[in-house]
This record gives C-alpha cells, sequence and structure tokens, in this order.
C-alpha cells in the first residue's frame, strides 16, 4: 500500500461477531485463518483471496505482495 497509494488500497474489517453480515460478504467461509487477505483487481474481480498459516506469515505476505503487482501491472 505505501509503494503504490494511488493503486492499492487498504480496508480492515474487525470481526467480532462471525455471525454478522460483514463477516459473511468479506470472508470466505469457514476453513480460514487469520490474517485473511481479499485482493480485487481493477475490475472488481478478486485476484486473490488467502489466509495465513500459522508460522508462515512472511511467505503469505510474498504472495500477497506478487498477486498485488500482478493485478497493479494487468492490462485494465
Amino acid at each position: 500500500v505505501r509503494d503504490h497509494p494511488d493503486q492499492v488500497a487498504l480496508r480492515r474489517l474487525d470481526v467480532v461477531d462471525w455471525d454478522s453480515a460483514a463477516a459473511a460478504r468479506y470472508l470466505k467461509p469457514g476453513g480460514f485463518a487469520l490474517p485473511h487477505v481479499i485482493i480485487y483487481g481493477h475490475d472488481g474481480q478478486v485476484v486473490l483471496q488467502a489466509s495465513s498459516a500459522p508460522n508462515q506469515l512472511a511467505a503469505f505476505l510474498d504472495r500477497v505482495r506478487a498477486a498485488v503487482e500482478a493485478a497493479r501491472t494487468a492490462p485494465r
């Protein structure tokens, strides 16, 4: 986000009630861990939806960075 503030936005969702409409709308149902990331492309389609496995945050962040870069450079 810091590298591309004009092209990437970060939204944070704090889930207090896992049965809430927000959790149902924005998080993949069941079987995910936190942090959970959803990346949308220029066309609004999901480019990446993934969660970090325990003790795998560095690899997860690398995967997120790669998806953001691919979406950023994809033709519109």
